[in-house]
Formats: C-alpha cells, sequence, structure tokens
C-alpha cells in the first residue's frame, strides 16, 4: 500500500494488474465574517487497471486559504492516472 501526502510519483510494483485507489481532494477555505464554512474536498474510489513497472505522477491537492473578505479560497484538486477529484469551494 502507498499513502500520498505530497505531491510524488508512483511506481507500480511487478506482477501488479489492478490496484485499488482513494483520492481525496483538498477542502475549501472558510469565509469570514458572514462567510460560511468551506465545503469538503471531493473523493474518489475504486480499482483502476494498471501496468508493471509504470510511473505515474500523483497530484495532492491543498486545502483552500481563508477568506480575507466574505468568502474562503477553493480546494484545489488531486489527480492520479485518470482520476481526478475535484477541491471543495470556499465558504
Amino acid at each position: 500500500m502507498a499513502t500520498f501526502t505530497t505531491s510524488g510519483r508512483f511506481v507500480v510494483p511487478n506482477d501488479t494488474t489492478t490496484m485499488q485507489y482513494l483520492v481525496v481532494a483538498g477542502g475549501g477555505g472558510g469565509g469570514t465574517q458572514v462567510g460560511g464554512g468551506g465545503g469538503a474536498g471531493g473523493f474518489r474510489t475504486g480499482t483502476l487497471s494498471v501496468t508493471s513497472g509504470t510511473t505515474y505522477t500523483v497530484t495532492v491537492g491543498s486545502g483552500g486559504a481563508r477568506g480575507s473578505g466574505s468568502r474562503g479560497a477553493n480546494g484545489t484538486n488531486s489527480v492520479f492516472s485518470t482520476i481526478t477529484s475535484t477541491g471543495g469551494g470556499g465558504g
């Protein structure tokens, strides 16, 4: 099992043809004053067909910044292979 908390690269182990994944995006930043809390980052889970020895880029999305007005920033997307989870909306 591999866990990524920062962006990087993943090399598929030998003799592996499928793998289970969980991809979680960054949450949205909360607003200030009259703004609400930020939305949770999206997540995707499932099984992916892969090729042994292939290198995949992993992008770990960050959480959105707290708002300086009434709205926080959106979280950013997380990506693994063809799987994209969308970042949460700012509050």
